[in-house]
């Protein structure tokens, strides 16, 4: 049997800018796939559990949208789960991972198209609190006219670290789901984060002040190495949730997934999984 290994490393930086263009996931895409082919997304399984939960108790699921789907992987074993009339969407903002999602892919219920949550709402001035703005209002038109109808259940599994303006990609999820739907989204745990970028021995920001930071995933299967760099952000607990609030978006709960050793803060969960539903006007 391969013995395979994967760890995690972090460090802060303090000008995001210089090296975002190093690190963008068009550039990743191919050691992404190899890290998800060799490793697998080992916080699905908890994903789909609440996800059954909330097709039983909350929510009728026939139009599903994978924010930062990757090249697909969670959308290829959720099509094997949910009911045959389900259209699953999956969207990403680097090309190529669509590309190679649409290659993998062959059900014909899940589509893919290319989208950058931040810069659709940055082309418009929405104000992230308050009744919808002319600009919101468009937004939503381009995205029903988009992906064909809006959304029961919006998910975003380990995609708001990578995004520098949550507010942004909460904004873009209340717009995308209809009145009294879904939101399911994952992140590595606020927590383990800060405890492992102590452990790096970084000079921090506080706690509750978001911050970018690099993450460093390895790996090793059969004696053979491998790794890649990319951009992440640090967000408090707190904020996560202030912001889904503004958004229009009522927290139903938050749950601790694992729990990881540290030694600046001893254990710590591994990853925070929070279901929001859109409030009916």
């Amino acid at each position: 049997m391969n013995q395979i290994r994967y760890w995690t490393e972090r460090r802060f930086v303090r000008e995001p800018d210089a090296i975002a263009s190093k690190l963008g996931w068009n550039e990743k895409a191919d050691k992404w796939a190899e890290f998800v082919r060799v490793c697998g997304p080992h916080y699905v399984e908890p994903v789909l559990e609440r996800l059954s939960e909330l097709t039983r108790e909350r929510v009728t699921l026939t139009r599903l949208i994978d924010v930062g789907c990757g090249e697909g992987s969670l959308l290829r074993k959720l099509a094997k789960d949910v009911p045959g009339y389900c259209t699953l969407w999956g969207i990403d903002k680097a090309h190529r991972l669509i590309e190679m999602a649409k290659f993998l892919t062959h059900e014909p219920r899940i589509r893919y198209a290319v989208e950058d949550v931040e810069g659709a709402l940055g082309e418009v001035k929405a104000r992230t609190q308050g009744p919808p703005s002319k600009g919101e209002i468009a937004i939503r038109e381009r995205l029903a006219d988009k992906y064909e109808g809006d959304f029961d259940v919006v998910l975003c599994i380990q995609t708001l670290t990578s995004i520098a303006n949550i507010r942004a990609a909460f904004r873009w999820a209340e717009a995308a789901l209809k009145p009294g739907g879904i939101l399911l989204a994952t992140v590595t745990h606020p927590m383990r984060v800060y405890a492992e970028l102590i452990e790096s021995g970084e000079s921090l920001p506080p706690y509750q002040q978001s911050f970018p930071y690099v993450l460093r995933l390895s790996w090793q299967v059969c004696g053979i190495n491998g790794s890649l760099e990319v951009l992440n952000y640090h967000h408090a607990t707190a904020e996560y949730i202030a912001a889904a609030r503004e958004c229009n978006l009522t927290v139903l709960d938050v749950r601790e997934v694992g729990h990881k050793k540290t030694l600046p803060l001893g254990v710590v969960p591994e990853y925070m999984m929070f279901t929001a539903v859109k409030r009916r006007v």
